[in-house]
């Protein structure tokens, strides 16, 4: 289609559209005038029988000022106002009154006009032809309106077949000539050609220039390399001097000592708690998976255990898929309904946000911790994506999954950064003048000390998946320290008022002892048959 068929259908289109506003214009002008003359109509009824109400009032009280104390006279017996008569139906006996006559009333009823009959035929006549002259006009209006799209279609369709037809016709040409001639370059002219021979001999010379420039260049880069490292160790020596002046300054105030002693003490209580609870979640979803194809277990307060020999005939390749993969895909699951929970605790209690956001951070690791600790050292998880793609150790596949596994922690880490920060009971606690030593009160130290104190609790029985499974978590640690301050942070502000802080001195004895407790339970073992 060329240019002058596009704005012949541009002009239809327009033309199409100004028909339809004006057939819609005058639709409304007609229904405005009808009601006009309506609401004309009635008003002048209205005013007639205002009028005659006036009129028969004036007449009444003409009467009643002329004779004031003139009774009415009597009437006969056959015209009472009320009148006691009796109908017989059958065996029962009805009695019937009349109801009660009132002159006024009758008075009144009488001063409004009436309306003429036929008046009301011939407007009800309108009416209806106005009414059936509507419903033409919106059925016509719908047939023009369908028969103008399906114009519109035809010549689309056409117009598209006519530019398809063009390409073809244009792709075929292009090939034949190819086919031809596929060597061929293309002409250059002789201003063109003396142009592009000039861009060479430029591009030699800064070929030529930049390997003279080597040496320098070199020396240059060494140089600026150890300056730059130069520049790091004074800045981190300048900010370690800088943080501990801030250190000092926070401690000198009482509610910041508080809060940050309170805080290190809550999270690093609530960071063992959670992971005893998602940890232990994990193992017995897999026992009892076990349980479900007759294989027996052992746990342990490090592991599971497996009595059956290596080769037995229960350990089929089902049964290695789904025991060592209904674990990691619990803990994924009850790291959504954790984080699910926090983002509705976190503006209503004091202790279950730190619980739910520590719980949703083991259970991320417990599935993609575990697969990272399962290719290095072929334990748990990895037995499910062996057996599942029949694959050999490091295959690709384990490598890209472990890949997918460490950037999905990082990320997952640079998200949590806010909800750490929500996760404070104080505002005062976050402001981005002290945000560092929350942080560390926060994160880095209850990570660091509750890690040490579960190493500690299975010494000296720590297998290297558990401790993998512990250092993996750093994934997520990393980022919250790299972006807890960033510019988007800074202008964080808390929607809800916080309630005081305390310590949770019951928790603590809690999570004593529940680790007490394991360690002694669990030391021969927990036998599943």
């Amino acid at each position: 289609m060329n240019r002058s068929e596009r704005r012949e259908l541009r002009r239809q289109k327009k033309l199409f559209k100004q028909r339809r506003r004006k057939y819609a214009a005058e639709e409304r002008a007609s229904v405005r005038r009808l009601n006009k003359e309506q609401k004309q109509k009635i008003s002048a009824q209205k005013k007639k029988y205002r009028q005659a109400r006036i009129e028969k009032v004036q007449i009444w009280l003409s009467w009643i000022f002329r004779n004031p104390f003139r009774k009415p006279e009597k009437e006969s017996d056959t015209g009472k106002t009320q009148q006691i008569f009796m109908e017989f139906s059958g065996p029962e006996e009805k009695i019937r009154r009349k109801p009660k006559q009132n002159k006024w009333n009758d008075f009144l009823r009488s001063s409004k006009p009436a309306i003429d009959p036929q008046e009301r035929q011939r407007y009800k006549q309108r009416r209806r032809e106005f009414r059936k002259r509507r419903i033409l006009y919106q059925i016509e209006e719908r047939r023009s309106i369908k028969r103008e799209h399906h114009e519109m279609r035809k010549e689309l369709t056409e117009m598209q077949r006519r530019i398809l037809v063009a390409r073809i016709e244009g792709f075929k040409k292009h090939l034949i000539k190819f086919l031809k001639n596929p060597i061929r370059k293309r002409k250059i002219e002789g201003a063109e050609k003396l142009l592009l021979s000039q861009v060479k001999q430029d591009i030699k010379k800064q070929r030529i220039t930049r390997l003279k420039q080597m040496p320098s260049d070199i020396r240059e880069s060494f140089l600026r390399f150890w300056l730059n490292r130069y520049n790091q160790a004074r800045f981190i020596r300048r900010n370690a001097s800088g943080f501990a002046k801030l250190v000092k300054a926070a401690w000198k105030i009482q509610a910041l000592r508080t809060g940050y002693l309170q805080t290190l003490i809550n999270s690093t209580v609530f960071f063992i708690l959670s992971f005893l609870v998602v940890y232990y979640i994990f193992q017995f979803v897999t026992i009892y998976t076990a349980q479900a194809f007759n294989i027996p277990s052992k746990l342990l307060s490090y592991r599971i255990e497996w009595p059956l020999y290596t080769y037995s005939y229960l350990y089929t390749r089902v049964a290695l898929v789904v025991i060592f993969g209904t674990g990691p895909l619990a803990s994924l699951i009850t790291a959504f309904l954790f984080y699910r929970l926090f983002l509705w605790s976190r503006s209503k209690t004091k202790y279950a946000k730190l619980f739910f956001i520590w719980g949703s951070f083991h259970s991320f690791n417990l599935f993609f911790g575990s697969y990272i600790a399962g290719v290095l050292t072929r334990t748990g998880f990895i037995y499910t994506s062996e057996w599942l793609f029949i694959s050999n150790m490091f295959d690709v596949e384990e490598i890209i999954f472990m890949v997918i596994a460490i950037v999905v922690l990082l990320i997952i880490g640079y998200f949590a950064t806010k909800q750490f920060l929500y996760s404070t009971s104080s505002a005062s606690l976050i402001e981005p003048k002290y945000r560092t030593i929350f942080v560390l009160s926060q994160v880095v130290i209850p990570w660091f000390s509750g890690n040490l104190i579960l190493f500690f609790s299975n010494i000296p029985k720590n297998p290297i998946e558990l401790i993998l499974l512990y250092l993996t978590t750093i994934l997520m640690v990393l980022p919250v320290v790299a972006s807890y301050n960033s510019t988007s942070l800074q202008q964080m502000n808390l929607t809800f008022v916080p309630r005081k802080a305390k310590t949770g001195w019951i928790y603590l004895f809690v999570v004593v002892g529940l680790v007490i407790s394991i360690r002694f339970l669990l030391r021969d073992g927990l036998s599943f048959i």
